[in-house]
């Protein structure tokens, strides 16, 4: 699983479990509303409100802040960032590139085969 399910997941079990109890349908619909508007604000198009972009950190702090379940280490969120930059910038090097995670914050990167 990736970054964002894992972390949904999480969050559907502390529902399921008992452990969180969802806001009414009413505060849910005007919670979309309000983040639909946002989105038109900032130029997205309808046919792309769906994405999450350049928020998602954002989105994962809110699943954690909603639940208080574990965030992600702050190493990942880097990782998560430039391996996201290379698929979009850099397709044909996208898969040579290689990850040590070091700590909580830090990683060497590396082209694969150098290991």
């Amino acid at each position: 699983w990736t970054v964002v399910e894992g972390l949904q997941m999480r969050f559907v079990m502390q529902y399921y479990s008992g452990k969180l109890q969802l806001p009414s349908a009413e505060d849910m619909l005007a919670d979309t509303e309000r983040d639909l508007a946002e989105r038109r604000e900032r130029g997205l198009p309808r046919r792309k409100a769906h994405l999450v972009g350049e928020r998602q950190f954002d989105y994962y702090d809110e699943l954690v802040a909603l639940t208080g379940i574990d965030n992600i280490r702050p190493v990942i969120k880097k990782l998560s960032k430039i391996c996201g930059g290379k698929f979009l910038y850099d397709l044909q090097n996208y898969r040579k590139t290689a990850f040590k995670v070091i700590d909580n914050e830090n990683f060497v990167q590396f082209k694969l085969g150098e290991v």
